[in-house]
């Protein structure tokens, strides 16, 4: 079956649990034996993001991986740190994210392949902008609206009245309550309120307050536009709210924190 490497996990003295992400079954758990030998033939083929063609035989409790052959190893990724670092946190997202079992993620599986056959098929590796964070914080925020769980972001999510956030100036964004709120909206929140002009966090469900052009970036980030998305210059407090925005939105459904980039991505 095809399939894209999420994750390698030890297992026993020479095996490994490997997180597949398939287009027929979704997520699945499997037990490549003997892939920690220097001699194992699967072990190469089997490192994250890797799109593989995978033999899988039923086991009692655990299914086991008795071949691989690969389809795309995605080598101008892999050549690149910045890209390398993108691909290996998109993996590890939707390792956290999907659950073994789930069936119907066709399209999301098409999103991630489509996604890496974009980041691997730009030969401009010189340009620091070509690997721009903001592509994988794009492609975690379409994964959420591949899932049906897309945050709302042009309306108040509490009263679905439909908002003009350019007019109103500024919004709360609350990952608990599913999208962008108005500051002035009567009806309740789990957090607390809003004081003054300046941006606060709510201790109780982890919002935060955007503004207008926050808001505009985001709801960029949440269309097909990845061309555009890579050569994306943002303002540094800019790109930092609206991609703890997502990340904060992300770890309230994964139920999983998810570590932030360091050395500025």
């Amino acid at each position: 079956m095809l399939a894209l490497v999420l994750s390698r996990r030890d297992f026993r003295e020479d095996d490994q649990m490997v997180g597949l992400f398939t287009l027929s079954k979704g997520k699945i758990d499997v037990i490549a034996r003997g892939v920690k030998k220097i001699v194992s033939k699967n072990s190469p083929h089997l490192e994250p993001f890797s799109l593989i063609e995978a033999e899988i035989i039923k086991g009692r409790e655990l299914d086991r991986l008795a071949s691989v052959q690969p389809v795309k190893n995605f080598k101008n990724i892999r050549l690149d740190l910045a890209k390398s670092r993108l691909a290996g946190y998109a993996a590890i997202f939707l390792d956290k994210l999907l659950r073994p079992g789930g069936v119907g993620e066709e399209k999301l599986f098409g999103l991630f392949l489509g996604w890496l056959e974009f980041l691997a098929a730009d030969q401009k590796t010189a340009s620091p902008r070509r690997a721009s964070p903001l592509l994988l914080y794009s492609f975690i925020l379409k994964t959420f609206f591949v899932l049906g769980l897309a945050p709302v972001l042009d309306r108040c999510v509490r009263c679905g009245r439909l908002a003009d956030w350019r007019h109103i100036g500024r919004a709360i964004f609350s990952p608990v309550e599913g999208g962008l709120a108005e500051s002035t909206c009567p009806a309740p929140h789990p957090g607390r309120r809003i004081k003054g002009a300046s941006r606060q966090l709510f201790s109780s469900d982890k919002s935060l307050i955007l503004d207008a052009n926050d808001i505009k970036l985001l709801r960029l980030l949440a269309e097909d536009k990845w061309p555009l998305i890579s050569r994306l210059k943002a303002e540094p407090s800019r790109e930092f709210r609206v991609k703890e925005a997502i990340r904060r939105f992300a770890e309230h459904h994964t139920e999983a924190g998810l570590a932030r980039f360091s050395e500025g991505i």
